[in-house]
């Protein structure tokens, strides 16, 4: 896929974004879907361009249209993205500490 640097850059950003936002270093989210660090750090800093077929992967991986990293969809998205990620972290929190939660709750409601 060819680009513009300008271009290049800016969807290397928005995959910083959402990566920092899943709470993922780039060697974490390398790792997890089979990328070298340095290849994320080229993207990301606009450094590498890409096939078509691996933003369709990206995206994916980054739960997050094409559009969005293209740059064509309104700045709606990113807040969806960033409240789906934080739902995520949260429920995550809520299962792990279930039953101190349950205990807490019970207190306040004086069960």
């Amino acid at each position: 896929m060819k680009g513009s640097k300008e271009r290049l850059i800016a969807i290397g950003n928005r995959v910083k974004v959402v990566r920092e936002a899943m709470d993922l270093t780039q060697e974490e989210f390398a790792n997890r879907y089979g990328y070298a660090r340095t290849t994320l750090a080229k993207l990301e800093a606009g450094l590498r361009d890409f096939k078509s077929t691996e933003l369709v992967t990206l995206a994916e991986q980054l739960n997050v249209s094409c559009d969005y990293l293209l740059g064509s969809s309104h700045a709606g998205e990113l807040t969806k993205i960033m409240l789906k990620i934080t739902l995520k972290k949260f429920l995550a929190c809520a299962v792990k500490h279930h039953d101190e939660l349950l205990k807490e709750l019970a207190l306040e409601i004086e069960i």
